[in-house]
Order: C-alpha cells, then structure tokens, then sequence
C-alpha cells in the first residue's frame, strides 16, 4: 500500500503543474490565432477590394471607349457647333443616346453621369443639362500630353467635379470625327471619390475600414474630409496601400484592428474556441488521470504483493514455496498454449480490429452455403463519406466507428444472417434466412434503416452512419462466391453513384450489361485511331450575307463493332480514360492536312476545333499545336478552339498558360454552348476570349424574353470587343431576326447540316441556298 500512496502523490503533483500550463498555453494561442485571423482577414478583403475597383476600372474604360465611337453622338457633335444652333428635338435625342449607356453603369454607385463636350462648341452636356463656355483645356485634370493619346481612354489625377463641386477622378475619351478629321469632343466619366470609399469601406462588415486617396498635393481624402499622411492613424491598424488605378495614385486601406478583433463575429468564434479547448483539456485531464490510475492500480497491487511474497519466503520454507510458485507457472504456460492455438485461428479468420468474421471465413461460410444449395442473399454494404470522418476527426475516431457500426449491424442481423467486414469500410452479411426479395426488403426499410437513423458514439463523438448497400441472390443472380461478391459490389456502387439515399438495390441484370458495355466502349476507344474508325464531319458558320465564313470541325465514330455510335455516347468515356488526347491531336492534324483546298477561296476560313479540359491541362499542348500548324504550314489565325465554360470555371493554371499561349500565337479562343452554365462575364474578360457561341435554347422559345436575352448578350460581348455565333438556327425567321439583332455569325441545319470534306468543298465555292 505504500508503493500505491507514493504513486497517487505523485500524480497529484503532477496534474497541479499540467493544469496552469495548460491554460497559459491556451491563452498564447488565442491570443496568436486572433491576430492570424485579423490579419489574414484583412488582406483577404484588400486584395478582393483591388480587385474590383480593378474590374470597375476596366468595365468603366470599355463603357467610355464605346459612347467615344457612338456614331449618332459623333453626328450630333459634327453638326451643333454652338449652343445657338441646337434644337430641341436633336438635344432630347442625344440625352437618350447617353442614358442608354448610363442604364449600364446604374449599378455602380460611384457613377453619376455621363458628360458630353464639344470642343469647337465650348459646351458641356451632362445630367441632362447644357452648361455653355466649357473649355477643357482650362480643366483642373486637363494635361496637354492627353491630346497626344487621343485613342484610348485616359484616368485623369484627382480634381474637384465642375457641376457637384465634389472630388471625382475622370475617365475621359476625346472623340474622333471621321468626317471632319479632327477632334470634335471629350467624354468625360466622373468617379467621385467620396462615394468610391464610402463604398469601400462599407464593404468591410467584420469591423472598421478607412479608405484614403492621394489627391495629388500630398493631401489624403478620406470620407470625413482631407488628411495628411501623418494624420492617418497607424496604431493598431493593418495599413495596405496600391496604385490600383492606371493614373498611378495612391488608395491606402486602414483596418482597425481592435474594431475586428472584438467584432460580435471574431468574438463568438474566439469565446468557442476558448469553450471548446478548456472542455478538451478538463476532458483528457481527468480521462488521463483515471486511465493512468486505472493502468498503475494492478502495477502497484502486484508489486505489494510481491514485497509480501518475498517476506513469506524468507521466514518460511523457500523449497516448499518454490514449488507451489513452479506449480503455478506450469498453469500459466498450459493456459497461455491454448491461449496462443486460438490466437492464430482468430488472426487467420477474424478481423483483428472489428472481431468480426473476415474474407477467409465469409468465403468458408459462403462456399458451405453454396454446397448445401441453400438460397440465401449477400449483402454488400459501404460506409458513405467515411473517408471524410477519417480526414476529420482522425483514423482512430475512424477505427472506432467502424467497431461501432460492426457492433450495432451485428445486433440487427443477430438471428437473420453473419455480418462480416470485407475490407476497410465495406462489410459483406451473409442472409442465410432469405426467402424472397419482399421480405429481404421489408426487413431491411423497416428493421435496419430505422436502427441507423439513431447517432452512432464513437471516441467521444456522436455521428448518423449513412451507408449504400447492394444484394446478390443465390443461385439467382450467380452461382460461385466471386460472382456474388462481384455483382453485390456492382450494384452497392452503381447505389452509392447515382442515390446513395435509395436504400437497398438488388442486382439488376440489365444495368450490369449495360455497364459492361460501357467498359467494351472504352476499350474499343483506345483502338479506334489505330484502325481508323473515326471521321471529321464539317458544319459551315455564316455571316450576315449568308456565306461560309467559318467551319466547325465535328468527330463522327463508325465503330466496326458498334456501328455508328453519337458524340455524346463516347466523348466522356474518351475524355475519361484519357483517349481524347492522342484523338485531338490527330483531328487537328487531319484538318490542318486538309485545309489548303478549302482555303483556296475569295474569302478568309477559319475552322473550329472542339478542345477538351484533358486536353489543355497537358503542358506540352500548346507546343505540339504549334509543330503540327508548321508542319502543313498552316496560318494560326485560320484556327479556333472552342472551349467550354467547365475549362474557365476550374481555374486550372496550366489551362490557364495554355489558353494564354494559344492567343498568343493568333489561335482565335471561342466560348461554347454560352448560357447552359454560369455564365459569368468576369471569365470572358480574364480569359481574353475572342468568339461568344449563344446556345440554341435561346432561340428555340421566340418569345421576347429569350430573345431580349440574346440581345443583351450580344451587345455585352461586342462592348467586350467579341463577336458572337448563334447556335441552331433553323428556319428563315429566326435568321432575320437574329440578323436585325446585330448577330455576327450563324449556325444551324437552316445554312447547312454537318457534310463531308468533298461536300465542304462544293459548299465553299458558292453561297448557302435556300
């Protein structure tokens, strides 16, 4: 009893100590991780915010680039050169050409109008209003080196609006006339600075942000008035500063740090930390403290026993006890022999984790079955998303689990059947009191579904175990243990796939061929090229004239075992085995082979390849396009690769590379099946793609809604310098309509169905008829 007194000291001592450390180290990493947190915040919203005004700023430049080349507002310029000759009648029309535009930059709050001057006529137009003596040469912003770049749009430095009196930076456009050769007028775009950091720093809701900009005198203004740069507090503030904007001034971003640190959201977060890490550390604290008793308690015991056993035989008759103690040791050792024979036995046949019977033994019990020709079902279950608790909450509450579940599966199928784990978290039951499929299911959807509803506890953890299951029948489905094991295991996965919530699905003899097909598909695939199965079907583009512009280049498979099989039947099996890239490449060199011919015309081809994502995450592609053009000494520009929106969505750095090499080289890129997606803008203009394809389900409802859709489109794409195709055009009404709507290019079996190459070549010589 000593020993057990000195050792439960001992731990006293010890956990007095463990505990203020435990908790000092606590408030370090609160304390650390509150400041992490802050900061990562911070500039998590400095770089999103820099990347707006930086999208603001272009979308702003492309608005001001096209209202500088509006024709009605260049003709209106042209023919009122003073004030006294504009009319009514012309002056309503151009304020309602410039609200069209303004309509586009509605929703941004830091845009208030758009500014018109005549440079001959010395007047200005802005919000509707006609303000006379406006020279812009006597203009706070105006600099004599802008006359000299007059094609681009110019951000000028910071300056005090000349209608609201309010700071504003200007985009400004000095229009060209054609017609006179000079130039006739400025566009001028304010942004007002106030309500450009107003809308900054309202964006910021996690705490408190002040925007500042440089006016140039070395003033900062801030939405409460002007500052030095000594001025801005620092203290306790996460400073970032930019040159965001292409007139190169200053944007500084000032974080309150103490505004975030103690906002109601970091202070939950950190109040639930500190909850949940002292609630962890009492938690394994005292379960250490028993463990570690509970571990020691027979150490101490048997270590008092043996000081009294030492005494006894010193005092009593040492050969006499000596035998007594070897009496026991042969005991021992004839218990620890069967001990061991069952050891080997259960390590041969038994899971070692689970106790349950393992693949040895479940192919024992099924062969005895099969044998007795007793029908019976077997049962293939998977755990879903057990990966998932793995990566969470770490292998050995993953261990823990799948004792669990074993435990409770067993207590379920107690008197129906074996349960059995056949590796990692499947689990395989034998059903050995199967009578019929309605009586398997109805046990199952009203027994075991009902009990796993429940949450499973394990290593201090409570979690609902979801799970997919598939059945096999003997002797109706297979005869032979593999074949069972094989179909189960087909259509638990075919379960887990498609409705892993679908509960038990029995073998369904068509799915299984129909997979297997899927499988000859692929494999057939893969032998294709090799003899020569495929061909290029070509479907010609047109223009407004209706004559060939572009071609569209169209895989087409005559399978020799198969016979003619759709696009859409092996396309994702090419893409999915990896087949698509050896087959992309030959249909780019067949049409670079064949190209020649089909250029010999009055007018410039360009052919459309489709490209996969697997094709362009290859880092060699761009350079294996660029051997194969020179090789047939074909132009780069008589090239287009149609993309989809799944290539830009993935972000994906070598696609990225790709692309951008592609263009480079004067590859046009072309956005495909538009509008099927998300179709997001921000890529177009990230991606620098050339050609917009609107996808036939727009034009198949002619309503006004779809087709004002179409429109919009449009005019979107040709603000981002693209020029759009329009799919599946099919009869005269919708190519007038689409025509009017200022349409670039068409496609559809209105102009043409996909044809053969001698076909494409009879076509090109002549216009589509109709």
């Amino acid at each position: 009893m000593e020993i057990s007194k000195k050792i439960n000291k001992r731990l006293t001592r010890t956990t007095s100590i463990i505990i203020p450390i435990f908790i000092i180290i606590i408030i370090i990493l609160i304390t650390y991780g509150s400041n992490k947190i802050s900061s990562f915040t911070t500039a998590s919203h400095y770089r999103q915010l820099t990347e707006d005004v930086q999208n603001y700023s272009s979308i702003l430049k492309a608005v001001t680039q096209q209202v500088g080349a509006d024709e009605e507002i260049i003709h209106f310029l042209d023919h009122f050169l003073t004030t006294e000759s504009i009319d009514q009648k012309n002056f309503l029309a151009l304020k309602n050409q410039i609200a069209l535009y303004e309509n586009i930059l509605q929703p941004i709050t830091f845009i208030n109008t758009i500014n018109i001057v005549s440079l001959p006529g010395q007047y200005l137009v802005s919000s509707g209003t006609l303000f006379e003596d406006f020279d812009v040469t006597k203009r706070p912003w105006f600099k004599e080196e802008y006359l000299d770049n007059y094609q681009d749009p110019i951000i000028t430095s910071a300056h005090k609006d000349y209608t609201t009196g309010k700071y504003a930076i200007s985009i400004i456009k000095f229009i060209y006339s054609n017609h006179t050769n000079t130039l006739s007028g400025v566009v001028i775009l304010d942004i007002f600075i106030d309500d450009l950091l107003d809308s900054m720093d309202k964006s910021f809701y996690l705490g408190t942000l002040k925007s500042y900009l440089n006016t140039g005198n070395g003033m900062y203004l801030s939405r409460n008035g002007l500052y030095t740069l000594d001025e801005i507090p620092t203290q306790d503030t996460f400073i970032y500063s930019d040159t965001i904007l292409d007139n190169k001034v200053d944007i500084l971003f000032a974080f309150d740090k103490s505004s975030l640190i103690y906002s109601k959201y970091v202070k939950q977060v950190t109040h639930t930390t500190i909850v949940i890490l002292l609630s962890i550390g009492c938690i394994l604290l005292f379960t250490l403290t028993r463990l570690m008793s509970f571990i020691i308690a027979p150490l101490t015991n048997s270590l008092d026993h043996l000081k009294i056993l030492l005494k006894n035989l010193e005092k009593n008759n040492f050969e006499l006890e000596l035998n007594d103690e070897f009496e026991q040791l042969e005991f021992i050792s004839e218990a620890l022999s069967k001990s061991f024979d069952k050891k080997v036995q259960s390590l041969i046949y038994y899971d070692e984790l689970t106790g349950l019977p393992n693949r040895k033994m479940l192919f024992k019990l099924t062969t005895k079955l099969i044998k007795k020709e007793q029908s019976f079902a077997l049962l293939f279950i998977d755990l879903n998303k057990f990966k998932y608790i793995n990566d969470l909450f770490g292998h050995t509450a993953g261990d823990e689990l799948l004792i669990s579940f074993s435990r409770a599966l067993e207590d379920v199928f107690a008197d129906k059947g074996i349960v059995t784990r056949y590796s990692g978290d499947e689990f395989v039951i034998i059903y050995d009191r199967y009578t019929c499929k309605k009586d398997l299911l109805d046990f199952y959807n009203f027994t075991v579904i009902p009990t796993f509803t429940k949450p499973i506890y394990f290593n201090q953890h409570h979690a609902v175990v979801e799970f997919s299951a598939g059945a096999a029948i003997y002797p109706n489905d297979a005869t032979t243990f593999d074949d069972l094991i094989r179909k189960s295991d087909f259509i638990m996965y075919h379960c887990k796939k498609n409705d892993p919530s679908k509960g038990l699905i029995f073998f369904n003899p068509m799915l299984y061929a129909t997979n297997l097909k899927v499988e000859d598909i692929k494999m057939e695939l893969k032998q294709a090229l090799s003899k020569d199965e495929f061909l290029i079907h070509y479907q010609p583009i047109v223009g407004k004239d209706q004559s060939i512009h572009k071609i569209e280049a169209l895989l087409r498979w005559r399978s020799e075992k198969y016979g003619f099989v759709a696009p859409s039947d092996f396309i994702l099996y090419a893409e999915e085995t990896g087949a698509i890239i050896s087959i992309g490449y030959w249909i780019i060199e067949e049409i670079c082979k064949n190209f020649n011919p089909l250029s010999q015309t009055d007018r410039p081809l360009q052919i459309s390849i489709n490209v996969s994502p697997i094709q362009l995450m290859d880092i060699h592609f761009t350079q294996t396009i660029k051997k194969i053009a020179e090789k047939y000494s074909m132009d780069f520009s008589n090239l287009c690769f149609e993309i989809t929106e799944s290539v830009v969505l993935d972000e994906n750095m070598v696609v990225y590379d790709n692309l951008h090499a592609l263009h480079n080289l004067g590859i046009t890129i072309a956005l495909d099946d538009f509008g099927t997606g998300y179709s997001s803008f921000n890529y177009l203009r990230k991606y620098q793609l050339d050609i917009l394809k609107i996808d036939r389900i727009f034009i198949q409802d002619s309503s006004n809604k779809y087709l004002n859709i179409v429109k919009n489109i449009n005019d979107i794409a040709h603000l981002l310098g693209m020029e759009v195709i329009i799919e599946g055009v099919e009869t005269k009404e919708q190519f007038d309509v689409l025509n009017n709507m200022g349409c670039d290019y068409f496609q559809g079996y209105y102009f043409s169905h996909p044809v053969t190459l001698e076909e494409l070549k009879h076509l090109t010589t002549k216009s589509i008829p109709h």
